[in-house]
């Protein structure tokens, strides 16, 4: 189940204006995040689960926790479709940063 699984990123910041984050797709597709998607993203770090992302973003909206993993959960699919997030589990070896 997703909310299991560490969010990874599959694109990078470009550019980051007025609370909006503009990220470039691996196609190369330009996709501007609104203030509230751009919070979920900079909390991505390939450790953290929807749930722990929501319990921090729960915290920063002033909304409790079930209505943040609905927020979180459905935020972060939208970004999965448009292939800038991933939940697959990865493997990282060694030779991967060589």
């Amino acid at each position: 189940m997703i909310l299991e699984n560490p969010i990874h990123m599959k694109t990078y910041i470009w550019k980051k204006q007025e609370g909006c984050i503009i990220t470039i797709s691996e196609d190369g597709q330009k996709y501007i995040l609104n203030p509230e998607y751009a919070m979920i993203w900079e909390e991505i770090d390939d450790l953290k689960t929807i749930e722990d992302i929501a319990q921090i973003v729960a915290v920063k909206m002033e909304i409790n926790l079930d209505m943040a993993i609905e927020k979180v959960t459905e935020m972060a699919k939208e970004l999965a479709e448009k292939d800038l997030i991933s939940f697959e589990n990865y493997l990282w070896l060694e030779e991967d940063y060589v």
